[in-house]
This record gives C-alpha cells, sequence and structure tokens, in this order.
C-alpha cells in the first residue's frame, strides 16, 4: 500500500464507524479489512491489515471485556481490535 492510499485510509478511518456502517465504538481488524478492499480493490488477510497499521504506528488493543463476537472471527483472536474515538492514529513514536 502506497503512502497516499494509507493517507486516505487513516482520513476514512477517521471518519468513524457509522460512516461506513458499523455502530460500535471502536474499529476491528476484521471490519478495517472489507474497507481496505472497497477503498483500493485489494485483498489483504486479516494478519495483514494488522501489519499495515502496527508498521504505520498504530496500536491493537484488547478489551477489558469481552464483546461476544466484536470482531467478526479471524486468526488474530477476538479480542483485538485497533483503537477508535479520539485515541485513533498513529502511537507517539
Amino acid at each position: 500500500m502506497s503512502e497516499a492510499q494509507f493517507a486516505r485510509l487513516e482520513r476514512e478511518l477517521g471518519r468513524g464507524l457509522m460512516t461506513h456502517g458499523y455502530e460500535d465504538q471502536r474499529w476491528t481488524l476484521a471490519w478495517i479489512n472489507p474497507l481496505v478492499g472497497r477503498l483500493f480493490h485489494v485483498s489483504y488477510t486479516i494478519q495483514g491489515v494488522r501489519k499495515l497499521l502496527v508498521r504505520a504506528g498504530w496500536s491493537c488493543q484488547v478489551p477489558v471485556r469481552g464483546a461476544a463476537g466484536c470482531c467478526g472471527g479471524g486468526n488474530l483472536g477476538e479480542g483485538d481490535v485497533v483503537a477508535g474515538g479520539n485515541t485513533a492514529g498513529p502511537s507517539a513514536r
């Protein structure tokens, strides 16, 4: 993914979940993956999306209390989520 594409992805993530049809408070990797596909017409695995985000300084968080099916499955575990809301975006480097 190019820098320009990743910048666009960050803008879309910043627009929030409701803009993209989700009613939750945190982006999950399973929700970001189809967004990447719709925006750029490419296919990544859930693990590939996680690697892209981590490489760019985003952090994954595990919620204190699990939400049933919050991540829609995937190989990373049901609790893996990407920080959302005011904490979304690259972490301080």
